[in-house]
């Protein structure tokens, strides 16, 4: 049916474009990125952090100015 559906676990993200979109947010100026333990995505120490139960999605804080 064409219908986008989240990955079941870290092995079905796209690693690269996933790890690009982090990079991006962080260029972007984003406080904090929690993803999960097994995505195998990375940033900065205390920029992106892992978080159980986030294999299939991550969640961005921006700060406003």
């Amino acid at each position: 049916d064409a219908r986008e559906l989240a990955p079941r676990d870290a092995t079905e993200i796209d690693r690269r474009l996933s790890q690009e979109l982090v990079d991006r947010f962080l260029a972007a100026g984003a406080q904090v990125i929690f993803v999960g333990p097994n995505t195998g995505l990375g940033g900065p120490p205390g920029r992106v952090k892992p978080l159980a139960h986030h294999d299939n999605h991550l969640h961005v804080r921006l700060v406003q100015e």
